[in-house]
């Protein structure tokens, strides 16, 4: 019985930055659909291990939640080790991970109730932890959380 599952891919996420918006619609680059086809791949391995993920997560019974760790090489400057404002926003190339994720798990991504992001030092490389949480566990915890915020 799996109630986290792991996704590996060994290279970076790409922006929203580079779409092209026009007549309503937005265009995917060239880069954005390799980025896509890249991460398709990773996943074709998975599916039995998607499978079975899939077949113990109820929505009745559970929530989702996630951790993402972008570990790439130039997060932080060498010098001071301050986070490099040269690395663009992960925010969207998340997003788009994402949707292939849940489209590949056969889930909604709506489902999500907790995530978390990690930028770290690595060698070009996204990890995805999705973990299925009680939901009783989950809403006691974030309740408790809630009520330290609000003293």
């Amino acid at each position: 019985m799996s109630k986290t599952i792991l996704f590996r891919f060994p290279f970076r996420a790409v922006t929203f930055q580079s779409q092209r918006f026009a007549d309503n619609c937005v265009y995917k680059t060239p880069l954005q659909k390799a980025f896509l086809k890249n991460v398709d791949g990773y996943l074709l391995p998975m599916i039995q291990e998607m499978k079975r993920f899939k077949a113990v997560y109820d929505p009745k019974a559970h929530v989702l939640t996630g951790v993402w760790f972008f570990a790439y090489e130039d997060h932080f400057t060498k010098k001071e080790d301050l986070v490099n404002s040269k690395v663009p926003d992960l925010e969207n190339g998340k997003k788009m991970c994402q949707d292939r994720i849940f489209k590949a798990l056969g889930l909604d991504d709506k489902a999500i109730c907790g995530s978390t992001d990690v930028k770290w030092k690595g060698s070009d490389e996204i990890i995805f932890q999705l973990n299925i949480v009680e939901r009783g566990l989950f809403f006691k915890n974030i309740l408790q959380i809630y009520k330290t915020v609000l003293q």
